[in-house]
C-alpha cells in the first residue's frame, strides 16, 4: 500500500491545478491530503488550496452566452475572383453587363465585384476582358445590341455572349457619326435611308411621304439638279407635299429685279421669296406637278386657283411657261394664267415679251411670263389677278406651290 506520492509528483500536480485554470472546491484537496497524512507536502498542499481558495473566484452556476458565430467561424473561400460582401452588390453579367443578376436571400456571400471590372459568366465570375463581346475602350456590349467600328466599317452584334461582326458600306451620301449616343452611318441632309443606301428628297411630297408633315423649312435635290441640296419652304397643308416656289404677304421684298436674281432666287424661304427659274425647271421637269395659287384680300378672305399642271422650260428657252394643264377654280375665280402659257419669262433687263416697243417687266415694276403685258402678275408690287372679286388689285397674300399630280 503506497502511503506517500513523491514529492516530485504532488507538486506537479498541484502546479497544474493552478496553472491550467481549473477551479475546484478546497475540500478536494483536502480530502487528498487526509488520505495521504504522512505526505511531507500535505502542509503545503494546505497552503496552496487556502492560496487558491482566496485568488480565485467559485464556479457560476449560472450559464454565459457563447460568443457569436462569426468570431469563431471564419469567412468562407469564395470562388476566384469573387469577394465576400454585402448581397446586395450588384451583379451584372456577360449577357446584360448594367443589370443585377439576382438579390441575395443571405446577409452576407460571395459576390462578383462588379466595380473592379467583373462580371458573371455562368456561375464564374470573370473579368469582363474575358466576355465573349468586350470590345476595348466601350467595355461589353450586350446581347442583342450593335456595336459599330470607330470608322463605320463594320457592324457587329453580341449573339450569346459571341460577336457576329459584318462589313458595314456606308453610302457617298451619309456621315459616320454618333447620335444618341449610338454610332452609325447616318444620311446627309437631303436624304433619306438606312445609311448604307441613302436617297435624296427630290421634293417636298416625298418629305410628306416620310412622315415630315410640319409646315417649314426642309432640304431637297431635284433629279438630275447638278448642284448640292438645298433648302425649300414646304406646305403640308391640303393632302400635304407641297412645294412652295413663290410667297407675297407684306411687300418687305423688292420683287422688281434683273434676270440672275429670278434664276437663283431670293427673299426668306420662310416669308416672301421667289425660289428660283432654275430649281422651279428641275422640279418642274422630273415629274408632272400641279400648281396650287392661294390668295388672301384686306377683309381676310381666302381662295385659290388650282391647274392639274405647270412645267417651264429651262434657261436656254426662257424659261418659258409651258404649259398650265386643266383649271380647276374656286368661287368667283376665273382662269387668267392660261393668257401666259407659251410665254417667256421676262425681267427688265431682258425683254421677251409680245408687246412692240415696250417692255413689260418695265411697265409694271415685275418680272413674269408676259405676253402683250398681262391677265395676271403675282409679282407686281400691286398684285394683279384679272377679274378678281372686289378688284383685280384686292389681294394682299400670294403663295405659289408645287406637288406631283
Amino acid at each position: 500500500m503506497v502511503t506517500s506520492f513523491p514529492k516530485l509528483l504532488i507538486t506537479a500536480f498541484a502546479l497544474r491545478m493552478v496553472f491550467c485554470g481549473h477551479l475546484v472546491k478546497a475540500t478536494g484537496l483536502c480530502e487528498f491530503s487526509s488520505k495521504f497524512p504522512n505526505s511531507s507536502n500535505s502542509s503545503c498542499l494546505k497552503t496552496t488550496i487556502a492560496s487558491i481558495n482566496k485568488t480565485t473566484p467559485p464556479i457560476s452556476s449560472t450559464l454565459e452566452e457563447p460568443p457569436p458565430t462569426s468570431s469563431i467561424l471564419q469567412k468562407p473561400l469564395c470562388p476566384t475572383n469573387m469577394i465576400y460582401s454585402n448581397c446586395s452588390t450588384c451583379q451584372g453579367t456577360c449577357e446584360l453587363p448594367g443589370e443585377c443578376k439576382t438579390n441575395c436571400s443571405v446577409p452576407h456571400s460571395c459576390v462578383c465585384p462588379q466595380s473592379g471590372g467583373f462580371l458573371m459568366r455562368g456561375d464564374d465570375c470573370v473579368s469582363e476582358m474575358d466576355c465573349g463581346c468586350f470590345v476595348q475602350d466601350r467595355g461589353v456590349i450586350p446581347d442583342g445590341k450593335l456595336y459599330v467600328t470607330t470608322n463605320c466599317s463594320k457592324r457587329c452584334e453580341c449573339r450569346a455572349n459571341e460577336l457576329v461582326c459584318s462589313t458595314l458600306n456606308c453610302s457617298e451620301h451619309s456621315t459616320c457619326d454618333v447620335r444618341g449616343g449610338a454610332r452609325y452611318c447616318y444620311c446627309e441632309e437631303g436624304y433619306h435611308g438606312d445609311g448604307e443606301s441613302c436617297v435624296n428628297f427630290i421634293d417636298c411630297r416625298d418629305l410628306f411621304n416620310a412622315n415630315f408633315t410640319e409646315n417649314g423649312v426642309y432640304i431637297i435635290k431635284p433629279l438630275d439638279w447638278p448642284g448640292t441640296p438645298f433648302k425649300v419652304y414646304c406646305n403640308m397643308t391640303d393632302g400635304g407635299g407641297w412645294t412652295v416656289f413663290q410667297r407675297r404677304l407684306d411687300h418687305s421684298i423688292n420683287f422688281y429685279r434683273n434676270w440672275t436674281s429670278y434664276k437663283e432666287g431670293f427673299g426668306s424661304l420662310d416669308h416672301e421669296h421667289w425660289l428660283g427659274n432654275e430649281i422651279i425647271f428641275y422640279l418642274t421637269n422630273q415629274k408632272e406637278y400641279q400648281l396650287r395659287v392661294d390668295f388672301v384680300a384686306p377683309n381676310g378672305h381666302a381662295s385659290y386657283a388650282k391647274y392639274d399642271l405647270f412645267r417651264i422650260a429651262d434657261e436656254s428657252n426662257n424659261y418659258r411657261l409651258i404649259g398650265v394643264g386643266r383649271y380647276i377654280k374656286s368661287s368667283g375665280f376665273r382662269d387668267n394664267l392660261l393668257y401666259h402659257v407659251n410665254q417667256s419669262f421676262s425681267t427688265y433687263d431682258r425683254d421677251h415679251d409680245n408687246k412692240v416697243n415696250r417692255s413689260c417687266a418695265i411697265d409694271h415694276h415685275s418680272a413674269w411670263w408676259f405676253n402683250r403685258c398681262i391677265y395676271c402678275d403675282l409679282n407686281a408690287p400691286n398684285i394683279h389677278w384679272g377679274y378678281l372679286p372686289g378688284g383685280m388689285y384686292n389681294i394682299i397674300y400670294t403663295e405659289m406651290k408645287l406637288r406631283p399630280g
